[in-house]
Parts: structure tokens; C-alpha cells; sequence
């Protein structure tokens, strides 16, 4: 496989961050119309040592994704960015998870739901658009 020189690693991060302000703009659309609680952009709200536990996993497992499509991005930009997406799926699943077991208000889980749908969307437009946008 030819290696790609340039900038693709940070145009795909670009990408990355516009689709997940889109993805959180529409989420927090959908928790205001189905009457579910609110919850704040940088908040870590956690229902139990397991859900804690499993959030700092998932956010180290972000944090090396991010350093994978620095490594891996420019040569295979497919494949670098899939570890990021599998992990973004893995957070929105664990957080409508522990929604459906502890919360309150079952239109916290209902919404969170449709949030992994909608990032299911997401991912595969954007793996679909970074096929398209790096040669």
C-alpha cells in the first residue's frame, strides 16, 4: 500500500470533532424533546464503582485511539480511525446501560438509546466520508 504523506491525521481529527459536535447537538435536541434529564458537556455523573471503573478504562482506551490515528491515520486512514469509533460506541453503550439499570426517569434511557443509534449513523458516515476525503 502507497503511504500518504500531508496532513491527513489532522484532517481526520477535524472531521472527528465536527461529527461529535453534531452527535452531542442532536443528542442534547433529543433529551430536550423526550423530557429526560439534562446533563451538562464535560460532566461525569456515575452510578456506581463499576460504572466509574469502566468510564476510566473507556477514557484511556479514547486517549490511546486518539494517539492511533497519529500513528496509524496517514497510512491506513480506515483503520486508524476504527479503534476510535469502536471506543465512542462503547461509551454511549455503557452510559444507555447504566442509564436503563439506575436511572430514575425512564426517558433517560430511552434517549440514550436513540443516542447510540445515532452514533452508529454517525460512525459509519464518517468512516464512509474518510474513505472518500483521503486518497
Amino acid at each position: 500500500m502507497e503511504v500518504i504523506t500531508g496532513n491527513e491525521s489532522l484532517l481526520t481529527l477535524l472531521t472527528i470533532g465536527s461529527f461529535l459536535i453534531l452527535n452531542k447537538l442532536i443528542t442534547s435536541t433529543i433529551l430536550g424533546k423526550m423530557k429526560a434529564d439534562k446533563t451538562k458537556w464535560f460532566s461525569s455523573t456515575y452510578f456506581n464503582d463499576f460504572h466509574r471503573q469502566a468510564g476510566i478504562i473507556l477514557n484511556f482506551l479514547l486517549a490511546f485511539a486518539f494517539f492511533w490515528i497519529f500513528a496509524f491515520g496517514e497510512v491506513y486512514p480506515v483503520l486508524g480511525s476504527a479503534p476510535l469509533v469502536v471506543v465512542i460506541l462503547l461509551t454511549v453503550c455503557l452510559t444507555a446501560y447504566m442509564k436503563w439499570r439506575h436511572a430514575k426517569n425512564r426517558a433517560n434511557y430511552k434517549a440514550y438509546l436513540l443516542n447510540v443509534a445515532f452514533t452508529a449513523v454517525f460512525a459509519s458516515v464518517f468512516v464512509l466520508f474518510v474513505i472518500q476525503i483521503i486518497p
